[in-house]
């Protein structure tokens, strides 16, 4: 693919990486003169997997928001489906782990600010980790990888049932299959904050099946019995958003909509 140009518009320029549905390359907008990144969709996936990706586009396109990295456009050149997005260039999140709990602050309250934005606009991510989330040289967030956004008028294009995303980082509710709101992208914000903040993820297993069944029972050690020294404000935030229940008459996890994203702000 390198010196291809798709369209007759992005000359690709160099490969950045593989998933498991799409490769990813740096490329130029020759017509714009500007550095984007291609997400080409890999030959012989399944139909789901095709309409999951086009959903991304649809979803992510809907957004506009400084921590979200931005969709430009949409495009087939023979065989190839693709989607050109921006580039970010700047460190993954995995490279803040541990952070300080200044550090814990200044970028959680920028990825709870960004989804805050999505989910106002009925968008939820379902598949948040570091993975997907890139910090620039200037210190903004960026989360990325909408592939499993799911808009509120879409409707699944997976099985009844099927768990989606990672299962690390997934809510008590996506990991047993249930109808998922803005409040699944609470919890698995939650689990990155706890990695940042303590080195370690929350729950842990050598099987999925064992993991899934933590994330849906086990409650979570407190933070600050690996970190003694964690602001107790801060232990509070984290344990609040990963509590097992997304709602009840006494609000569990994020009161209001989203309302760590004022507790980060006064932290």
């Amino acid at each position: 693919m390198i010196g291809r140009k798709l369209n007759d518009r992005y000359e690709v320029q160099e490969h950045l990486g593989d998933g498991s549905t799409a490769t990813v390359y740096k490329a130029l907008d020759t017509k714009l003169g500007r550095q984007v990144a291609l997400k080409v969709l890999l030959p012989h996936v399944r139909e789901t997997t095709r309409k999951r990706f086009f959903q991304e586009a649809t979803a992510a396109a809907q957004l506009n928001h400084p921590n979200i990295m931005s969709i430009y456009d949409i495009g087939e050149d023979g065989d190839y489906h693709f989607l050109v997005v921006e580039f970010v260039d700047g460190d993954p999140l995995t490279n803040y782990i541990p952070a300080s709990p200044e550090t814990v602050v200044k970028l959680g309250a920028q990825m709870a600010r960004a989804l805050a934005y999505a989910h106002a606009r009925y968008i939820i991510h379902r598949d948040v980790k570091p993975a997907n989330i890139k910090v620039t040289p200037d210190g903004t967030v960026k989360i990325m990888d909408l592939g499993l956004a799911l808009p509120r008028e879409a409707k699944r294009v997976t099985a009844d049932g099927m768990v989606i995303g990672t299962p690390a980082y997934l809510s008590p509710e996506q990991a047993q299959g249930h109808t998922l709101d803005h409040r699944t992208d609470i919890y698995s914000l939650g689990v990155v904050l706890y990695e940042m903040a303590t080195g370690h993820l929350p729950f842990d297993a050598d099987e999925i099946p064992a993991l899934l069944m933590q994330q849906v029972r086990q409650p979570p050690p407190p933070p600050r019995l690996i970190k003694p020294d964690l602001p107790v404000d801060l232990e509070r935030i984290i344990l609040r958003t990963l509590e097992k229940k997304p709602g009840t008459a006494i609000c569990h996890r994020g009161c209001t909509g989203f309302g760590i994203g004022s507790g980060f702000g006064s932290t």
